[in-house]
Parts: structure tokens; C-alpha cells; sequence
């Protein structure tokens, strides 16, 4: 006799699969001055690039050097000046650099 509300069907266990599976929160940067982009190009895939900007999408689930939490897309900017469009409620964190401001979307 089976157990109440048991089928005698078991379910696969849930396996993450997605960027971040079997990936640590690896952090980009070492807290100690400018973040070298190159140096994780292998998770990052480059979206757009100007003179003075670039947008990248994080395919390895990196972790936000602000806050900890993994990003979903990276914003970098050279410009004194940058408007940018609302399209909701979109958390953001940004990270100041010398030359450069960056800005983590969540």
C-alpha cells in the first residue's frame, strides 16, 4: 500500500542549468581599483560598443561588485553625460571608476 497522497512516481531532482550552473559567484574585480573587462570575456558577451560606451549581458552569472548579487546586464560609460529610457522598475547598482562610471543592471 502506498504512502497518502504518493503516486509511486518519483520526480527527477530540479538541476540548474542556467548561466550560473556549477559557476561559483565569481566577482568581477578584485576590489582593488579598475575592473579589466577582458579578463572576463569568457562570461561576458560584448552587446554594443562606442568610442565611449559599451553594453554587455553577463552569460556566466557574475557577481555584482556593489552588492554581491549577480547581474543581468552591464552598462559602461567614458561620457560626462548619459540619459537613459525608464522601462520599469529595474534595479540597478553603479560602480564609479576613475575614467569611468559602470552600471550593473539586476
Amino acid at each position: 500500500m502506498l504512502a497518502p497522497g504518493f503516486t509511486g512516481r518519483c520526480r527527477a531532482p530540479e538541476i540548474d542549468e542556467g548561466p550560473t550552473a556549477g559557476v561559483g559567484m565569481e566577482q568581477l574585480g578584485d576590489g582593488d581599483g579598475p575592473i579589466d573587462l577582458h579578463e572576463y570575456r569568457h562570461g561576458l558577451k560584448l552587446r554594443k560598443e562606442t568610442r565611449e560606451t559599451s553594453l554587455w549581458e553577463n552569460k556566466r552569472g557574475y557577481a555584482c561588485p556593489a552588492c554581491g548579487d549577480p547581474f543581468e546586464g552591464l552598462f559602461t560609460t567614458e561620457k560626462r553625460h548619459n540619459t537613459f529610457a525608464a522601462t520599469g522598475e529595474t534595479p540597478f547598482c553603479i560602480v564609479r571608476e576613475t575614467d569611468r562610471l559602470l552600471m550593473f543592471r539586476h
